[in-house]
């Protein structure tokens, strides 16, 4: 502690010290490892000759090691003990290299146990992990149990390159890291996602294409003699169905009477890959898709437009989700005329207020919270997807450290670049706020593929003028309508 004292005013200061010399933040309270510190901490499984690394933080002055088996890792740590008595936090690390296995085939080594001890006192570890020797991913098969979980082409947060994957799609597997699989065709699942199954993976083979239609889907069947991985991606002007694993001749598809698609070409993209590109009758009139097995067979469902009725009740038949953004945490906080303003109470009231709007027009609307607890972001998707909207909008107001005005919109698959396009002009037009940009970006609560969905900011709480706005009742009710209106322009510009 530090003691400054100027014309009189005391003022005292804790200064913290990090490092090997640092603060109790430093040092275990017992003898022991650090919570988390584990390294693998999941699955992991890689080719012989692969080098694995573990690390755990344990006391320094430690013996650590671990045991697989009959194998022995030493690890080691830079970090002296002070031989203060005290539990000094080091981190110890040492690598291992995965075995030959006989036949150059698949093995299992077993469950890894860290060991650490020092004067007397030990402890032992096992974070659950399986360690696993993969050389033949041909007969190391998984299939996703998890509807619509993420698919990655690399490892990095990319919105552009962001894939869903459809329960029941096997692949074969090269390696498992930190809770990731990485698949043969380079693609990446969480672990979760999966599981193992006996049953070997044939190269697979399109039977047979069709197309058909029904009142809210146009259908791309696959008949096909595995469950083939598969991804779909809407681009702006076309969407594209990939498929892997297949052998045989490239599938053709012949397009009959539909709202949605103008023509379909199909390629071979490498020896195991087909993709078909379907292309949109109009640039970014696609509104969603979900894919589904049936035994072997592979149907992609595509969102027809939404009919709108006659008379003053268009939206009638229309289901539309709305999302006040925070339910009862705060969001962002400002001060006007000395009174703490909570970004939730702004997105729940001009959420219920849209939802008026919407309602008179026809719509069946339904919000996520009427501000009475706090929604976990996973609840809420379970929410969304379960009630299958014709349209989703997550509600918020935004907050910057710069002086920066105006309304944005972000979406993150190519079905909701044309909600977030309308809803921003419309908005805009009728407010007068600047309208700032309608970008794609990684939200969750715009990540749907299976039906339009926005994250929309309203406006800047952190610009005086923005928040002044919304502290006029009328001002307020005219928001509402703009983003209703928004939403209805939405349905009119999908049947243009």
């Amino acid at each position: 502690m530090v003691t400054f004292t100027h014309k009189g005013e005391t003022v005292e200061y804790v200064i913290t010290r990090t490092g090997t010399g640092g603060s109790s933040g430093n040092y275990l309270k017992t003898f022991g490892f650090a919570p988390n510190s584990f390294t693998p901490a999941g699955d992991t499984a890689d080719k012989s000759g692969a080098v694995i690394t573990f690390s755990c933080v344990a006391p320094a002055g430690s013996d650590v090691r671990v045991q697989i088996g009959n194998y022995t890792i030493p690890l080691s740590t830079e970090t002296k003990d002070p031989n203060n008595g005290k539990y000094l936090k080091a981190t110890y690390t040492g690598t291992f290299t995965l075995p030959q296995v006989d036949g150059n085939g698949n093995g299992t080594l077993g469950y890894p146990v860290f060991y650490a001890s020092r004067k007397g006192e030990s402890a032992v570890y096992s974070p659950g992990g399986l360690l696993e020797i993969i050389n033949d991913p041909t007969s190391y098969v998984m299939q996703v149990t998890v509807d619509k979980s993420d698919i990655r082409p690399n490892l990095e947060v990319d919105p552009e390159f962001f894939y869903m994957a459809t329960e029941g799609a096997r692949f074969q597997v090269i390696s498992k890291y930190d809770g990731v699989v990485k698949m043969t065709n380079g693609m990446y699942i969480a672990a979760r996602d999966v599981s193992r199954v006996d049953k070997p993976l044939s190269a697979a083979t399109v039977k047979s294409t069709s197309m058909t239609l029904s009142d809210k889907y146009t259908v791309i069947s696959l008949k096909m003699d595995e469950r083939a991985f598969h991804t779909v991606w809407m681009d702006k002007e076309f969407v594209q169905i990939t498929l892997y694993g297949m052998t045989g001749d490239k599938p053709s598809l012949t397009l009959g009477e539909n709202p949605l698609f103008s023509s379909a070409v199909t390629e071979r993209v490498n020896d195991t890959t087909f993709r078909i590109t379907l292309t949109y009758k109009a640039a970014k009139h696609i509104y969603g898709y979900y894919c589904v097995f049936d035994g072997t067979n592979l149907y992609v469902n595509f969102r027809n437009p939404a009919s709108l009725a006659e008379g003053d009740k268009p939206l009638t038949g229309v289901v539309i989700s709305l999302d006040p953004g925070h339910s009862t945490n705060s969001g962002a906080i400002r001060l006007h005329n000395g009174k703490e303003i909570w970004e939730s109470e702004l997105n729940l009231e001009l959420s219920q207020r849209t939802a008026e709007k919407l309602r008179a027009m026809g719509a069946t609307v339904v919000l996520s919270h009427q501000g009475e607890q706090l929604y976990e972001l996973e609840e809420l998707i379970s929410q969304f997807r379960a009630l299958s909207p014709d349209v989703n909008v997550s509600i918020h107001f935004n907050a910057s450290e710069y002086m920066v005005s105006g309304t944005e919109t972000y979406w993150c698959y190519g079905n909701s670049l044309l909600l977030g396009e309308v809803m921003l002009e419309t908005f805009c037009e009728e407010t007068g706020f600047t309208a700032r940009k309608n970008m794609c970006d990684y939200y969750k609560v715009s990540r749907f593929c299976d039906f339009p969905s926005i994250l929309f900011e309203t406006a800047y709480i952190s610009n005086p003028k923005d928040l002044a706005y919304f502290m006029d009742d009328d001002n307020m009710d005219a928001a509402a309508s703009a983003i209703a209106q928004g939403i209805l322009n939405f349905f009119v510009e999908q049947n243009n």
